[in-house]
């Protein structure tokens, strides 16, 4: 995993997004910090979590996830209570019976395009900012599915009405909210800022 401060200026709370399966920190960095510490976790071609270190002098933190970021998360033993916890477009689960099947995962890394993901997802426009080995990541990705879970629940989904690559998201339950938004899987050009993700 790799990390990127988009917004270290010291302040109290931080915002820890676990961005989705081939995504880089440029999809991100129009969004508004406001009053927050931004720290980016992006890259899952390695289980490296160097940046646990940093959540130490924080007040308080933020965790939102995206698309497989969302799955991801649960395989870090924070011991963080965090302030809010914030799923989008992505499922606790992953890969499995309730999520995107195994089978098609297994494909999927055989026959894995790029430009086919990226215009399905809505981000072709940042291809020239993803540049490392996609089918290594959906291994790696493979291999965390079947690791422990530490976190069992977020409290709120958001959920795209164009979410086509995690199908069954309405019907599961690892989230006590559900806020609907009219979008594609990548939504965040609908959004300006951080705070308006969180709240």
């Amino acid at each position: 995993m790799k990390s990127i401060f988009l917004n270290q200026k010291k302040n109290k709370n931080l915002i820890l997004f676990f961005s989705g399966f081939a995504c880089s920190f440029k999809m991100f960095e129009h969004l508004k910090y406001d009053e927050f510490d931004v720290l980016i976790i992006y890259n899952y071609t390695d289980n490296n979590a160097d940046f646990l270190h940093f959540l130490k002098v924080y007040e308080g933190i933020y965790l939102l996830a995206f698309s497989m970021g969302v799955m991801i998360a649960s395989k870090i033993n924070f011991n963080i209570n965090f302030i809010k916890k914030i799923a989008i477009n992505g499922s606790l689960e992953g890969i499995g019976q309730k999520s995107i099947d195994k089978r098609i995962f297994k494909l999927s890394i055989k026959n894995f395009n790029l430009d086919e993901f990226l215009k399905a997802a809505n981000y072709l426009e940042f291809k020239e900012f993803l540049n490392y080995d996609f089918k290594e990541e959906l291994k790696n990705i493979l291999a965390l599915s079947k690791e422990k879970s530490y976190l069992k629940n977020y409290d709120k989904l958001i959920l795209s009405d164009k979410e086509h690559i995690f199908k069954k998201l309405e019907k599961e339950d690892f989230y006590k909210q559900l806020q609907k938004i009219s979008s594609y899987h990548y939504c965040f050009k609908d959004f300006k800022s951080w705070k308006e993700i969180i709240f």
